[in-house]
């Protein structure tokens, strides 16, 4: 993996293929019915992260040190909200593997 300093991603994961992550993160903790917020807009018009920005989207949980993988097409608005619960080490890794399997067309 390599930090890219790039419009439209955060970090380059090579898994064989190349994967374009965007890193969005909310330290709020949850903000009702144990759902976290995650703001999953780019730029100044804030329009929703799409494909041409990325293949996969890492949902970081700040106060729970977890994160989860999304593929983009699982990214349906701007503001996107998930249970808390999901936030799990196993979660974690499963949500990674999905990512990669489906980035090196394998859909499971």
């Amino acid at each position: 993996m390599v930090v890219c300093d790039q419009q439209g991603f955060d970090i380059l994961a090579f898994a064989p293929a190349a994967i374009r992550i965007e890193v969005k993160a909310t330290a709020r903790g949850a903000v009702s019915q144990n759902k976290l917020e995650f703001n999953t807009a780019k730029g100044g018009a804030k329009s929703k992260v799409t494909r041409a920005h990325c293949e996969v989207v890492a949902l970081a949980d700040l106060l729970g040190m977890r994160c989860l993988f999304l593929p983009i097409d699982k990214i349906s608005r701007k503001n996107f909200k998930i249970s808390q619960n999901r936030f799990t080490p196993a979660e974690e890794a499963a949500s990674w593997l999905n990512c990669v399997r489906k980035a090196n067309g394998k859909n499971i």
